[in-house]
């Protein structure tokens, strides 16, 4: 599958976060779990790259966030991303 047709998942996250460690270990087992992982790219986003992300994110590290829809933020839902996959994938 080409990159471009991927179903991005961006990971807004920050250095030395332990909340956004333990979601990007949960976010690694779900995307190992998924039969069709190949469908979706991961880009994770250090919210102090970038003024805007950290305006928007400082408060809520880690976000997971799906086309335009905030996906889950602090804890990893995995029910509320396959949600967010289903209906992006839809979109396309």
């Amino acid at each position: 599958m080409n990159a471009a047709d991927k179903t991005v998942i961006h990971f807004y996250r920050k250095t030395g976060c332990h909340l956004c460690d333990a979601m990007a270990r949960a976010l690694d087992a779900f995307m190992r779990e998924l039969d069709s992982r190949d469908e979706y790219a991961i880009i994770e986003r250090d919210i102090e790259d970038d003024p805007s992300w950290h305006q928007r994110y400082r408060e809520y590290v880690p976000t997971l966030v799906v086309g335009e829809r905030e996906v889950c933020y602090y804890f990893f839902d995995s029910d509320e991303l396959k949600h967010a996959l289903r209906e992006e994938s839809c979109k396309q």
